[in-house]
């Protein structure tokens, strides 16, 4: 099973979608993003993702050889495509005969929206305490990402990208590094989000994102 259906599978048999396991989802799929997207965004600017999506099966050899790249870390970025349900990996793991074999989401990943990647990447670190600059427009805005593709497709995607801003802020704010009613950035990330709340005196969490702060492993706080 990979990643994305774990994620799916999980919180239907845990938690009924209230508001609450929506946050809990999201938190989860931002994480998600945290971990993936330098790799999709490495991958994009080396052009490994135009090679495989060019046709529909790639040696593992051939690809490293023309990307000049160390074969570990392609394995391992190779996994996390997989993990994601992006690809299909046949043979034995670690050797150049493995073959990937994009599929029909990842050829949408790959081809329509992975050239976000790069944007959110660098939006690390997050300015918490002042103004998130143009990347908090991005989000906004998000991300750029075209409206035609799969809803299901494009809602993985913009939940890794925006979880480059959310979850270090979401971090920052449950650690108590952050107050929302002083840091300004934390504060309109997480309203982009639709996790607080701008329309107040003070800016604050909303109940159910105030919720998810207190849980045991939410952000690797308590």
């Amino acid at each position: 099973m990979n990643r994305a259906d774990y994620w799916a599978d999980y919180r239907t048999d845990y938690w009924p979608m209230t508001g609450a396991a929506r946050v809990w989802d999201a938190l989860c799929r931002h994480i998600d993003g945290m971990a993936i997207g330098t790799t999709m965004a490495a991958l994009h600017e080396r052009g490994a993702l135009a090679m495989l999506t060019a046709q529909d099966r790639t040696e593992f050899g051939p690809l490293r050889e023309r990307l000049a790249a160390n074969a570990g870390f392609l394995h391992v970025a190779l996994r996390l495509l997989a993990d994601q349900g992006w690809v299909a990996r046949q043979g034995e793991p670690g050797t150049d005969q493995m073959t990937i074999t994009p599929t029909a989401r990842g050829r949408v990943v790959m081809t329509e929206l992975a050239g976000a990647y790069p944007a959110a990447v660098r939006s690390l670190p997050v300015r918490v305490h002042s103004d998130p600059g143009p990347f908090g427009t991005l989000m906004r805005r998000e991300w750029g990402l075209p409206a035609g593709v799969p809803p299901d497709v494009r809602h993985q995607v913009l939940s890794h990208l925006n979880g480059h801003l959310v979850a270090p802020v979401m971090h920052a704010v449950s650690s108590g590094r952050a107050d929302l009613a002083t840091s300004r950035g934390a504060a309109e990330i997480l309203a982009a989000a639709g996790w607080a709340r701008l329309d107040l005196q003070v800016p604050e969490l909303t109940p159910t994102a105030r919720s998810r702060c207190r849980s045991p492993g939410s952000t690797g706080t308590r």
